[in-house]
């Protein structure tokens, strides 16, 4: 059995990356955080083609620890792009200050959350669909 980390895109992974892409490509990324997989990479690098953000690389057990505390210490006012998981996506959403729980079903791939700080209270928050 192959190990999960490093298994790569599927076909249909591949298409989603290049539709990604197309949404982020004016976004201006400062940084991006991604975990340890070859998935999640191979979304990193199709998202910044032709742009060279600053890439944090973190293994997907510790992808929450200290994110948060380092992404508003780091970035901001940045825009920062989160590749992650099922199982670290919503922890972190919810530790950037998003009141709602966020459920990511395990085979829903194509998910964009856009969450923007607003100083005191909850900030925006965005999901949409890629």
């Amino acid at each position: 059995m192959a190990d999960p980390k490093s298994l790569p895109l599927s076909p249909d992974g591949k298409v989603r990356a290049q539709r990604l892409a197309g949404m982020l490509k004016d976004s201006g990324i400062a940084a991006i955080y991604v975990t340890d997989f070859a998935r999640t990479n191979q979304n990193r690098a199709a998202a910044i083609e032709g742009a060279r953000p600053a890439a944090h690389g973190r293994p997907r057990r510790a992808i929450r620890r200290n994110l948060v505390e380092r992404l508003r210490k780091n970035h901001a006012g940045q825009v920062v792009l989160l590749v992650g998981h099922t199982d670290t996506l919503p922890g972190l959403i919810k530790a950037l200050g998003v009141p709602s729980d966020i459920k990511i079903e395990p085979q829903d791939y194509g998910n964009l959350f856009v969450v923007t700080p607003r100083g005191e209270g909850a900030p925006g928050f965005l999901r949409l669909r890629y």
